[in-house]
């Protein structure tokens, strides 16, 4: 029996993953609305909306209520260009590593970073996209990592 309040576990801060049209995305509010989330859009009056959308950090500000900041995931991942995984929607980047380094990262492996850091001396923002371009990448950029923010 789940006892919500008496050390039973609860789901908090729930959002939808999907919406039907994207005016149902842009109503999304503003405590609900974390950067680097994604949300699916499956049946806008546009087909072209139908996508799974990023709320990307600062592409269009620094507000979450801007919904200036969605933007289309393959855009942000490849672009069609390859596969790619996303292995984590919450890096925390803080420690200044590159993520799970020497444990077998594949090339195209993705992770969202959901704390802010400095990693081999670039600043990596909520929401920014680590893309492993090298199996078993080193701790630095030129060791097979890249980014899109």
């Amino acid at each position: 029996m789940l006892r919500i309040g008496l050390g039973g576990y609860g789901v908090r801060d729930t959002v939808a993953i999907d919406a039907a049209s994207v005016t149902l995305r842009n109503a999304i509010p503003f405590g609900k609305r974390k950067w680097g989330m994604m949300v699916t859009v499956y049946a806008d009056a546009n087909p072209a909306n139908n996508i799974i959308w990023y709320l990307k950090y600062n592409n269009a500000s620094t507000n979450k209520n801007d919904n200036n900041n969605w933007v289309d995931l393959s855009t942000v991942v490849g672009g069609g260009s390859g596969s790619m995984v996303i292995k984590s929607s919450a890096f925390d980047a803080s420690p200044g590593n590159f993520p799970l380094l020497g444990v077998g990262v594949l090339k195209g492996w993705c992770y969202i970073v959901s704390v802010f850091g400095t990693l081999n001396g670039i600043d990596v923002y909520p929401g920014t996209i680590l893309i492993a371009t090298a199996n078993n990448p080193g701790n630095t950029w030129a060791g097979g990592w890249n980014y899109h923010s």
